[in-house]
């Protein structure tokens, strides 16, 4: 993997560069270091990726019925961006594409990220962080909210 792969923005377009150096770049050093990591996981198929979220999202609602700080909405926006990068993903996808989409969707999954997303009253605001900068180099902007909608 060379840290760059050319991918179609659509059907009959130029293709351009995805670069996963200019995602890294965009965060805090733990988030960083946790996401280099989950690059490096065996790769995981659509639906394994799809089963995860969906799972976790169940989870969630789970431990936010014993704890009332969990931003449940949150979680459920950063779910929905998640589902969106991996319909993102077909048989043309670059290595690099693949391995962008599957560390966001297991820096979602994985609740000791950076930032618990159970034990932190801003547990979700790294994983937010992680699937709209990814979604922003795929060329899918706004998947999870972005700061802007927050009130």
């Amino acid at each position: 993997m060379t840290g760059t792969g050319e991918q179609p923005d659509s059907p009959g377009s130029k293709r351009r560069e995805i670069s996963i150096s200019r995602v890294i770049v965009e965060f805090p050093e733990a988030v960083a270091i946790v996401f280099k990591r989950l690059m490096r996981a065996p790769r995981r198929s659509r639906q394994e990726m799809r089963r995860r979220v969906s799972s976790y999202i169940v989870g969630i609602e789970a431990r936010a019925r014993e704890v009332d700080y969990i931003d449940v909405e949150l979680a459920q926006s950063i779910a929905n961006g998640c589902h969106r990068l991996i319909d993102t993903l077909d048989a043309d996808s670059t290595e690099e594409h693949r391995c962008l989409v599957q560390a966001a969707v297991l820096y979602f999954v994985t609740d000791e990220d950076a930032e618990g997303d159970t034990t932190s009253l801003i547990g979700f605001d790294d994983d937010r962080l992680v699937v709209d900068v990814v979604g922003q180099e795929l060329g899918q902007c706004g998947l999870a909210i972005s700061d802007s909608q927050v009130p």
